[in-house]
This record gives C-alpha cells, structure tokens and sequence, in this order.
C-alpha cells in the first residue's frame, strides 16, 4: 500500500533482491512484509521521540527565555526606582536651598528694616530734642576734657 511505496522510495529498489529478479514471494499484493512493520513502527517511534525531544528543548528555551526577560524587566524596575529616587532626592536638596536663600533674604530685609527704624528713631529723637543755637562768635568755650594750663 501507500506506506510500502513511500518506503520503497526510501530504500531504493535495488536493495531488494525481488525487485531485482522480477520477482516478489514475500510481498502478497495487500500486506507488508513483517520486517518492514517494524521497521515503520521504530521509524514513527523515533520520529515521535525526536519530537518530543525537540519540544523538551524548544519548552527549554523558552522558560529561559522568560526568565531573562523576567530579570530584564525587574532591573529595568530597579532602575526605574533608583532613578525616581535620586531625582525625588534632587528636589528635596533644591528645596532646602531655595528654603535656606529665602530665609537668609528675609532675615537681610529684616535686618534693614530695623536699621532703617533705627535711623528714624534717632533721627525723631535728635528732632525733638531743643536745640541749642551755636555761638558763632566763640569756639564753643572751654575745650572738654583737655588740662588746665593755669592750675597747676
């Protein structure tokens, strides 16, 4: 039958010596011979266990496969995470020194603000003070704090 040709095609005519005489007493017209079965039996089961193996492998990789991916993709998570935190950790420190500018701006108005009050409140208080009208024809009498030359 169909299996015996494909066979047939496999071998070769040649290798068989009933070919070669014209011959064929062991093949009946329907069934193949026995040898042969067998030998398609063990043909299919060892297709079948090469397949098999083949798919054991291709299984193989691909778990692999998904567990390289699986640590790319948790890296790349990490690196994600890192990133964030640095760039959370950057503005955390560009706040503080905007915080810490501010506050030294605040205190410099601070300050000169209270200078500035304090320029006023002398310049009030000479203000209210009587003023006294220099003597323009004398020095302003006796130097303070300098020795008396007559006593002696």
């Amino acid at each position: 039958p169909e299996s015996y040709k494909v066979q047939e095609k496999k071998t070769g005519a040649s290798s068989r010596p009933s070919a070669v005489s014209g011959q064929n007493s062991n093949y009946s017209g329907s069934k193949p011979d026995p040898p042969l079965v067998l030998r398609v039996d063990d043909r299919q089961r060892m297709a079948r266990e090469r397949r098999e193996e083949r798919e054991k492998q291709l299984a193989a990789r691909e778990i692999i496969w998904l567990e390289r991916e699986e640590r790319a993709r948790l890296h790349y998570e990490k690196h994600l995470e890192e990133r964030k935190k640095k760039l959370e950790e950057q503005r955390l420190k560009e706040e503080r020194r905007r915080a810490a500018v501010e506050e030294k701006r605040r205190q410099r108005l601070e300050e000169g603000k209270e200078r500035h009050e304090a320029v006023v409140r002398r310049t009030m208080e000479r203000s209210q003070k009587p003023k006294q009208k220099p003597n323009r024809w004398s020095w302003g009498g006796p130097l303070h704090g300098s020795p008396n030359i007559h006593s002696a």
